[in-house]
């Protein structure tokens, strides 16, 4: 399989604005169309016909749910990209990590985000949904500490294969779920922008 070495920005966009649910689904959806766009990174042979293009028409459609027109879809496979449950856990006391600017009082604090995205392998053949959901398997696995690098992760990795079913719409579409999980944290900085309270006159009023 060829290197995957795009120079992908989602990792800057991460410093900046911290870890997001719409950001993971923008690179999900750039990682997997740079990898279905050359059939040299494409493993089963029966699935190298399948590439995807930018413009129509492409061998395979690659979408978030929200961007997503089953109409679209017809006769071709695809990869749709849903964003699960997102958890928030404390790691120290108050979140705080750590102080910042000692002139302004600004302090930092820290969370981890752990979430979880499911990648739908769409196909009017069962038997292709379940090959295609094999080939994002082994792909992401294979480069899941380069994807967390990328994206300044902790962790990301596939944690379920899931059954295959038949999609209610359609009757002659079928569905592999594949769920991936990632953890990351999120760190930001407060600055006070006005002196602290000194002192506070409490007083009672009888009318």
């Amino acid at each position: 399989m060829s290197d995957p070495s795009p120079a992908f920005d989602t990792g800057n966009n991460l410093c900046a604005l911290g870890i997001s649910p719409h950001i993971i689904t923008g690179f999900l959806r750039d990682w997997l169309t740079n990898r279905f766009s050359d059939a040299n990174n494409i493993e089963a042979e029966q699935l190298r016909g399948m590439l995807w293009k930018a413009a129509p028409p492409t061998g395979i459609l690659i979408e978030s749910i929200t961007r997503w027109k089953p109409e679209t879809t017809e006769k071709r496979p695809a990869i749709i990209i849903k964003r699960g449950q997102w958890t928030s856990q404390r790691l120290v006391l108050n979140d705080l990590a750590g102080s910042g600017d000692v002139y302004l009082g600004s302090k930092f604090y820290g969370r981890l985000m752990t979430g979880t995205h499911t990648l739908f392998c769409i196909s009017n053949n069962g038997a292709q949904s379940e090959l295609l959901a094999g080939e994002l398997i082994k792909d992401l696995n294979m480069y899941g500490l380069v994807i967390a690098n990328v994206l300044n992760l902790v962790k990301f990795e596939v944690v379920e294969l899931g059954a295959l079913f038949q999609i209610e719409e359609s009757k002659e579409s079928y569905s592999v779920p594949v769920t991936v999980s990632y953890t990351g944290q999120e760190v930001w900085e407060v600055a006070e922008q006005g002196p602290i309270l000194k002192r506070i006159s409490l007083s009672s009023y009888m009318p």
